[in-house]
């Protein structure tokens, strides 16, 4: 071979010398997927998200059902016999407050004490569900101060209104049912009264929950007599007094 053909480069076989040579396409591409890779590199994590938790409780209603369940647990430790007796003793008693029996120092508390004290876990459970549904709404719309204030004036009213019925009676009433019933008829008056809502529908509903109390207030839920369906509707209208009081104290919006 002469020395002109190998400065011309004639005589090389066909791509030898070209081993370390990286074709300009492929060397653009790596450099591209190395940028790019360095720029996710040095991107900052994404921000966790918050957790949210499976029943997003508000604090009031957390507090209530737990001290519901709470005293309820509790009893379970007692003996039958020191039960009956804490119980009667924090439990509304007409006959107490009507001269048919003793007024002791406990009928002065009696009428808020009552609505802790249930009869049995079904009981409990009921009441538990319904201040989970009622309770949450009305905190959500109205602070821990006011809902708190409902369900106990529903309470007391539910109390009486059994007293009103039955003022006689030695058998003690327990349960939140009253108070509850009171959550549950501002709940009703507030969805009655939003935009483009059904006066009749609100109407109905609350004839429905007094039909309820009336047909399954024979259960024995919260009265040793079966009586309480007094207490569930005293305690409706109780609600929807207190609820009437606070909207137009508190709060300013037309019908």
């Amino acid at each position: 071979m002469s020395e002109q053909d190998k400065k011309s480069g004639k005589g090389k076989k066909n791509g030898a010398g070209d081993d370390n040579v990286t074709p300009f396409p492929s060397s653009m591409r790596d450099r591209q997927q190395y940028y790019k890779e360095k720029q996710l590199k040095e991107q900052p994590p994404p921000p966790k998200q918050p957790y949210e938790p499976m029943l997003n409780l508000p604090p009031a209603v957390k507090i209530l059902s737990l001290v519901l369940i709470g005293i309820h647990a509790a009893s379970l430790l007692l003996s039958a016999d020191m039960k009956f007796k804490i119980y009667y003793a924090l439990a509304f008693v007409p006959a107490r407050y009507t001269g048919d029996m003793p007024f002791d120092i406990w009928a002065f508390i009696a009428p808020v004490t009552h609505m802790f004290l249930h009869v049995g876990w079904t009981h409990l459970f009921v009441n538990t569900g319904m201040t989970l549904v009622f309770g949450t709404m009305l905190e959500r719309l109205m602070g821990v101060k006011h809902m708190m204030m409902i369900f106990i004036a529903a309470g007391l009213v539910g109390a009486f209104t059994h007293m009103a019925f039955y003022p006689f009676s030695p058998a003690p009433l327990i349960g939140a049912s009253g108070g509850l019933s009171g959550l549950f008829g501002a709940v009703i008056i507030i969805m009655g009264n939003q935009p483009g809502a059904s006066r009749k529908s609100m109407y109905w509903m609350i004839g429905i929950w007094v039909l309820i109390s009336l047909v399954f207030g024979g259960i024995g839920f919260g009265s040793v007599d079966n009586v309480a369906w007094t207490a569930h509707i005293g305690g409706l209208f109780g609600g929807i007094g207190m609820f009437a009081y606070l909207r137009k104290k508190y709060y300013k919006y037309k019908e």
